[in-house]
């Protein structure tokens, strides 16, 4: 129970009245105290008057330092004005998710246009001394006629992730497992990572490597290395992971 409603008969409806303009006129200062029911304020009166309400004991203790009180022993219009500041006061939980802000608003659905259909993962030259390898993700989407846009960088976000075929859904998730809200285009691989996911994304069809202006499709097979595959790899990767170029060819 709100403490003014509790204690509301130990005040009479005179020193109710005059407490209420004390609180609504905002003159209740709230101290921090050790317990949410054992109050310390300063009331802004004639002068500031000290308010201290022990709502835990029993029976419950109040003092002022006004001369109604100190002199007549009388409950005064400072502590009802307290016990009005004590019934609205806002709990610290509160005050913390307040000043987080309200939730962000849900994302609107994903426009047709930002549609993607189809995703490859393309083989950059690098020369880490590990033998890593950067893959570039692309997307494109189909118009309404039926033809492909141009491949573009992927820029997606986690909760687009739903939105993907399966296997780039699956993928994607895998590759972005340390992201923060965005899907990176960009993603380095060290070995032995890196082999496995050539293998993995070779199999699936979905690996390429830019070859004059345009991108060349590698897949996977127990046959010579593709020349895209030569040009793509590092030759610390090569030689780090022969058995894996070795069963990669072009498919153009």
């Amino acid at each position: 129970m709100r403490p003014d409603e509790e204690y509301r008969e130990w005040f009479s409806a005179r020193v109710r009245e005059r407490g209420d303009v004390y609180f609504t006129d905002g003159r209740v200062k709230l101290l921090p105290s050790y317990s949410i029911r054992a109050v310390r304020a300063v009331v802004r009166g004639s002068r500031n008057y000290h308010v201290e309400a022990d709502l835990e004991a029993e029976p419950p203790t109040f003092s002022c330092e006004c001369i109604w009180f100190t002199e007549y022993g009388e409950e005064c219009k400072h502590i009802w004005a307290v016990l009005r500041a004590v019934a609205v006061r806002v709990p610290a939980w509160k005050r913390f998710f307040d000043a987080l802000g309200s939730a962000p608003e849900p994302r609107p659905a994903l426009r047709a246009s930002s549609q993607v259909d189809d995703i490859l993962y393309v083989l950059l030259r690098t020369h880490t001394a590990l033998g890593g390898v950067t893959i570039q993700v692309l997307s494109r989407s189909r118009r309404k006629n039926g033809d492909w846009t141009k491949w573009r960088p992927f820029n997606g976000t986690l909760d687009q992730l739903e939105t993907l075929p399966p296997f780039d859904r699956e993928t994607m998730a895998m590759l972005n497992a340390r992201s923060y809200g965005v899907l990176e285009s960009m993603i380095t691989l060290q070995q032995p990572a890196a082999a496995m996911w050539i293998e993995r994304l070779a199999r699936a069809g979905k690996l390429a490597a830019e070859r004059d202006g345009d991108y060349e499709r590698i897949a996977w097979d127990e046959g010579p290395p593709s020349s895209a595959m030569k040009s793509a790899a590092p030759t610390s990767w090569r030689d780090r992971s022969a058995a894996a170029t070795r069963s990669c060819r072009s498919t153009a």
